[in-house]
């Protein structure tokens, strides 16, 4: 009789056993490409910015060919635009954003150039200092209404631009980058906006002042 008992009690443990590992094992799996990670500092800080999201796990990042991977509990219900929001927080580029659901279903998004009928061109000074800094200007650019085409040199700190003036100006495009942090000639960016930068992206405003890049 008592082996009866323990063999149902061993069973039970079994059972609730494997049924826990099961549960456990349902995880979403994250997939990004990111634009902007050029050394271990940079893996670290976006790292850093994901180590609040309830049960990550397995976290891997490829600086060179900047993939960036993890897994959440299925529970988590992580979305899109939460892992999209981070990684610009931690200051780089999304190029795409990928989860493969614990059921199978895929959920994606891709960051795509808008497809602008262009007009007018212009070119002015941003301020910035590394490959960071560089997809931040961009991206930030780029994502005002009525950008076609936007490249920033990272040696002279000039940004060129290709848009449809009847939806968006110069102007409007110094105070997006300002928004994010970055300074130009006229218009600059709030002390609490600078300050939000990574490290490695708080360029020497000093320079500025006395009017060089």
């Amino acid at each position: 009789m008592k082996q009866i008992i323990l063999l149902i009690i061993l069973s039970i443990g079994l059972t609730t056993n494997l049924d826990a590992q099961k549960k456990k094992k349902q995880r979403d799996v994250v997939e990004t490409v990111v634009e902007g990670l050029g050394c271990p500092f940079c893996a670290y800080g976006l790292e850093k910015k994901f180590k609040k999201v309830k049960g990550i796990k397995n976290v891997k990042i490829e600086i060179e060919e900047g993939l960036f991977s993890f897994t959440v509990p299925e529970d988590n219900e992580i979305t899109l635009e939460e892992i999209d929001q981070r990684v610009v927080d931690a200051g780089y580029t999304p190029m795409a954003v990928k989860i493969t659901r614990f059921t199978g279903e895929v959920e994606e998004t891709r960051f795509e150039l808008q497809d602008i009928a262009t007009n007018k061109s212009s070119e002015f000074l941003v301020w910035g200092i590394c490959d960071m800094c560089k997809s931040r200007i961009e991206r930030t650019t780029q994502k005002v209404e009525g950008i076609g085409f936007a490249k920033w040199d990272k040696k002279t700190k000039m940004l060129k631009i290709d848009y449809d003036s009847e939806l968006t100006s110069v102007e409007a495009v110094k105070q997006a980058l300002a928004d994010a942090g970055h300074d130009t000639e006229n218009i600059k960016a709030t002390d609490e906006k600078y300050d939000d930068l990574p490290a490695c992206c708080l360029y020497d405003r000093d320079d500025i002042k006395k009017g060089t890049h």
